[in-house]
């Protein structure tokens, strides 16, 4: 099924079952959004301790991945 056809079929949904599927879809995109973030300050904190930076920002690299 290609976007069209999920787009398509969403559209044919009533509406309280739409409404669950776009929640998901968001949920989707969050939790992907914040794995690349954690994955970008994972990189930065490892480049920092290599030497290979001199600052580690990006929010103080998730302020140290949440402190863990």
């Amino acid at each position: 099924m290609n976007a069209v056809e999920v787009i398509n079929e969403i559209e044919t949904m009533p509406d309280e079952e739409k409404g669950k599927v776009i929640d998901f879809v968001r949920h989707l995109a969050e939790k992907q959004y914040e794995e690349e973030q954690i994955r970008i300050a994972e990189k930065r904190l490892e480049d920092y301790d290599k030497g290979l930076e001199e600052a580690i920002p990006h929010e103080e690299a998730m302020r140290l991945l949440r402190k863990g």
